[in-house]
């Protein structure tokens, strides 16, 4: 149990909207001026966006089991409609856009540290936009929502080829299906990348292939048979083949330069984890 009563907003001077995502099942009620307490009920996985401005009251049933970002005011509101929230907004974690904020919110979590700073503005500036969907967007703020959309399909899309790239059957037409979209719409996610559906899960398949190589699990094993169990065929795009030799780092190798951009970053959307 927990929250922020009055006299804790009176004494805050921050003026941040908050995202966060319950871990367990939790009760939220807050109170914008004027107003009584309206609670949301969230499952485990759901998000809710609310502000700092306002005093609240937070239920969770296993203990505080959150993870979450805040916003500063200036970043958000010009995306919303009169640049404000008017109530606490839930996100259900299966619904088609809680999905897609599911996915960009865990690439926020995990690759913003890693990458450097506008590159991790821009990946942070599309989670808002589809922030700005849910509670309601400014004309700027549904521009901004469809690049968010675009690029949380995206991760999405790279995220179900990654569970199922041993499967021989991992193709357009499964994984659009999986995401709901069309094939067509799939290859257009791709296009601005410069790699195709094809050359991204090949390039993944021969990382995973490499890995085995030097894995001491896999000491005994064939070329062969590590190909195939990678679903990997003797004719894959050339592109795939450099790209797997190239000097490229996984994200966990980035440089210490890059890493050390995360200082300046934080200012800009206050990453933090609040709780495990």
């Amino acid at each position: 149990m927990g929250g922020r009563r009055a006299a804790d907003v009176r004494r805050d001077s921050s003026d941040n909207f908050s995202l966060h995502r319950v871990l367990g099942e939790e009760v939220y009620a807050a109170a914008p001026t004027g107003t009584k307490p309206e609670e949301i009920h969230l499952a485990p996985g759901d998000f809710c966006v609310s502000t700092s401005e306002w005093p609240c009251h937070v239920v969770m049933k296993d203990g505080i089991s959150v993870r979450g970002l805040m916003i500063p005011k200036g970043v958000l509101s010009p995306l919303l409609t009169r640049g404000r929230l008017v109530r606490a907004v839930a996100i259900p974690a299966g619904s088609p856009l809680g999905s897609l904020m599911g996915a960009a919110f865990d690439v926020a979590i995990a690759q913003v540290p890693l990458l450097s700073t506008e590159l991790g503005e821009a990946v942070l500036q599309n989670l808002c936009g589809l922030v700005a969907l849910a509670c309601g967007a400014s004309e700027e703020g549904r521009s901004s929502g469809q690049d968010g959309l675009r690029a949380a399909r995206l991760e999405a899309a790279k995220h179900h080829i990654d569970r199922h790239l041993s499967d021989p059957d991992l193709t357009p037409g499964h994984t659009a299906a999986a995401l709901g979209i069309s094939v067509r719409q799939l290859h257009l996610l791709f296009e601005p990348t410069g790699t195709t559906f094809a050359q991204y899960v090949a390039q993944r398949r021969l990382l995973q292939c490499r890995a085995a190589l030097t894995s001491p699990s896999d000491i005994g094993r064939s070329m062969a048979d590590i190909a195939l169990g990678w679903a990997l065929t003797a004719s894959r795009p050339s592109t795939a083949r450099s790209s797997a030799n190239s000097d490229c780092h996984p994200p966990q190798c980035a440089p210490q330069g890059q890493r050390t951009k995360l200082i300046a970053l934080r200012p800009f959307l206050l990453l933090r984890l609040f709780a495990r």
